[in-house]
């Protein structure tokens, strides 16, 4: 089995995409990250903003309410 093969991608989800999957607002969603709650975002260059989505994968999991 060659490396390509094995080779998962692992999407990149923006800001607005991660608010949209917990259901919250720009401030809440920030105050989270500053709270360390929520990673602070990867960078790539100076305009892009991005987490992976494995991590966003956990954290959505990891802050549902039971009734969800």
């Amino acid at each position: 089995m060659s490396a390509a093969q094995n080779l998962e991608i692992d999407y990149r989800i923006t800001p607005k995409e991660f608010m949209e999957l917990l259901k919250c607002k720009k401030t809440k969603f920030y105050k989270r990250i500053q709270l360390g709650e929520i990673e602070k975002p990867h960078t790539d260059g100076k305009r892009t903003t991005f987490w992976y989505a494995s991590y966003v994968k956990r954290v959505v999991e990891s802050l549902k309410t039971p009734d969800e």
